[in-house]
């Protein structure tokens, strides 16, 4: 009889042992996976940021660049430009647009 709780003993033992360092390993892998999961998807919302950054600047380069070669004193009507426009109030691209003649524009 004694022989037989023993054993009994000795196998629910094992049983609970297994199970629960079964569950605490399952539990484990799982929180690894949601904190690379976790770690992935902030990743990604970083790239996109990133990504629509890089598009907001290049928007507002691209406004500006085009809004100011529209808006360069040659294109402007001569009777509000000054009779004469210091060329070193330009940089050096936009003088040497400015420059030119409006009909080779």
């Amino acid at each position: 009889l004694l022989h037989g709780l023993f054993l009994l003993l000795l196998f629910l033992h094992l049983f609970l042992f297994f199970l629960l360092h079964g569950l605490f390993l399952l539990l484990l892998f799982l929180h690894l996976f949601l904190f690379f999961l976790l770690l992935l998807l902030f990743l990604l919302l970083l790239l996109l940021h990133g990504l629509f950054l890089l598009l907001l600047f290049l928007h507002l380069f691209l406004f500006f660049l085009l809004h100011g070669l529209f808006l360069l004193p040659s294109s402007l009507p001569s009777s509000s430009l000054p009779s004469s426009l210091p060329s070193s109030s330009l940089p050096p691209s936009l003088a040497l647009l400015a420059s030119l003649p409006s009909s080779s524009l």
